[in-house]
């Protein structure tokens, strides 16, 4: 989900995603608890650089 909100001169868009794991055995659920911090940041870094790159490639491509 996205929500965009005024900011100052500009916008401040928020992205909401969850997800959950099913059927998982007791030895990836605890690697999942072990890793899964690690795998959060990984992915929200990942969301945020493709996030960023295609609202400046849209930009650009608006302003000619």
């Amino acid at each position: 989900m996205f929500t965009l909100e005024p900011a100052g001169d500009g916008t401040t868009l928020t992205f909401h995603f969850s997800a959950e794991a099913t059927g998982l055995g007791a030895v990836s659920k605890f690697m999942m608890k072990v890793f899964g911090s690690f795998a959060l940041k990984a992915t929200t870094k990942a969301i945020r650089r493709d996030l960023d790159d295609d609202i400046a490639d849209a930009a650009e491509t608006r302003a000619g």
